[in-house]
């Protein structure tokens, strides 16, 4: 069978070595892994979807979720693309940016430029270029109405 720990409590690694870093927790109290149905919340108007994907693993705090969203069709509109529907609101500690790694068949749209950031208390990953001059969006008009994304990002769960 499976070992069951109590709600609030886990497995506790105080015994083991500490690093130069200041503890927090030696509790490791979760651990889960499941789907999420990412969506296209800004950039276009009325998408359609070849494909909608998404995995997740927490441990502890600890999210690290996979994506794929392939348009079929939509307006694309000059805001930002934004993707929405992460499985856990991100901590919200002041200015941490979190940064995933991801694949776009779309070279306009930043190509190997692009990245996809997630902001302090939130649930949605945005999708920026990186260009000489600074940070700038992607919009779903430059995109054009088959941009098809794959993608990782980890943070940490408020």
């Amino acid at each position: 069978g499976n070992l069951t720990v109590a709600s609030g409590h886990g497995i506790d690694f105080s015994a083991t070595g500490d690093g130069s870093g200041t503890d927090t927790s030696e509790l490791l109290d979760d651990y889960e892994e499941g789907t999420f149905t990412p969506t296209v919340s800004a950039g276009y108007n009325s998408p359609s979807y070849n494909v909608q994907l998404g995995r997740y693993t927490k441990v502890g705090n600890t999210v690290r979720a996979y994506f794929r969203v392939a348009l079929n069709g939509g307006t694309g509109t000059s805001d930002g693309v934004v993707f929405t529907g992460l499985p856990y609101t991100s901590v919200n500690n002041g200015s941490v940016y979190v940064v995933g790694t991801h694949y776009t068949n779309n070279a306009s749209a930043g190509g190997e430029n692009s990245k996809l950031l997630v902001f302090p208390d939130n649930v949605k990953i945005y999708y920026y270029v990186q260009t000489e001059t600074g940070v700038g969006i992607i919009s779903g008009s430059t995109s054009g109405n088959n941009l098809d994304v794959l993608g990782q990002i980890v943070y940490e769960a408020a």
